[in-house]
């Protein structure tokens, strides 16, 4: 009697971990949902095509790359500070070589999200327009 009575104890402490665990679970899960929400609000998903408004700059290097390089990464910076990588969809380049660095442009393009590179970008803007806003 005495072993039967330790196993439903055993048994309703596996059953109590295990539901604590689905609800912990459960909740991990809708916080990641949560968070990655809101991580991508600002940021299309896909391919889309959109409009930028922002100022033409060499993307920062991600603090987390330990070896550093002198070369420009072309980017867009937008007003809440989200950059963009740029890529022209002419392969002249004709698009972007008209706008140097620190001039503020609006940019239309096809837009990707990836933030796998070593910049700080949350995805690579193929230019097929790019016009210079007034001063």
């Amino acid at each position: 009697m005495k072993n039967m009575t330790g196993r439903i104890i055993c048994t309703y402490y596996f059953k109590l971990f295990i539901a604590a665990a689905c609800t912990l679970a459960a909740i991990a899960i809708v916080c990641g949902l949560s968070i990655l929400k809101s991580a991508t609000v600002h940021a299309p998903s896909g391919a889309n095509q959109i409009t930028v408004h922002g100022t033409i700059a060499c993307l920062p290097w991600k603090e987390s790359v330990e070896a550093h390089t002198m070369e420009c990464a072309y980017g867009l910076e937008d007003a809440a500070g989200t950059y963009y990588a740029l890529h022209d969809a002419d392969p002249s380049s004709a698009n972007i070589a008209a706008a140097p660095t620190g001039t503020q442009v609006t940019v239309m393009g096809i837009f990707t999200y990836d933030d796998s590179t070593n910049y700080q970008s949350i995805g690579t803007l193929e230019v097929t327009a790019i016009s210079v806003d007034a001063r």
